[in-house]
């Protein structure tokens, strides 16, 4: 019995090391952060000459793909995994025609997050972000360039253009 056992060993610690092997390497424990970009070009149809930018928190990053003329764009939100997990995890990704000519809020819910995604045709040059306890934060956007960025989902999100003025018609809400 104990020979046996023995022989059982080696097979088996090799099974589970290459199972932790490959699901590391798959992305079922978590990616982390610093290879985002890459693990989303890797398994998704993102060509490698496409530009990203991308917003981060502890627990949640968006990362916004496009060309140089900004034609198209793709996007994918990762959140940290909870219990076995040492990394993020992608939530929702695709296209959205909303995101060229506007600006896409994702509500993450379950995370309290709102993501804003847009490749800035409305020349955005400004959100500004009230915070439920009445405290204000501005953020200077580069106008007519792309940008992502993750607010508190209970914050009220104003983005305003180059003139001063409210851009809110070019918004679309999608839960996820």
């Amino acid at each position: 019995m104990a020979k046996n056992l023995r022989r059982m060993i080696a097979p088996l610690a090799i099974l589970m090391i290459a199972t932790a092997v490959i699901g590391y390497r798959g992305g079922a424990f978590g990616v982390p952060a610093d290879k985002l970009e890459r693990f989303s070009r890797d398994h998704q149809p993102i060509p490698e000459e496409w530009l990203c930018i991308q917003s981060a928190r502890d627990d949640i990053v968006a990362l916004l793909f496009y060309p140089e003329d900004q034609s198209n764009a793709s996007y994918v939100i990762y959140a940290k995994g909870t219990g076995l997990s040492f990394g993020f995890h992608p939530r929702s990704r695709g296209f959205m025609h909303s995101i060229q000519e506007g600006i896409c809020e994702y509500q993450y819910g379950d995370r309290g997050a709102a993501i804003f995604l847009s490749l800035n045709q409305a020349n955005v040059a400004r959100a500004e972000i009230e915070y439920e306890e009445g405290a204000r934060e501005q953020i200077i956007i580069d106008a007519g360039e792309p940008f992502a960025l993750i607010a508190p989902l209970s914050a009220a999100v104003t983005f305003y253009d180059t003139e001063g003025g409210a851009v809110e018609e070019l918004r679309t809400v999608v839960a996820i």
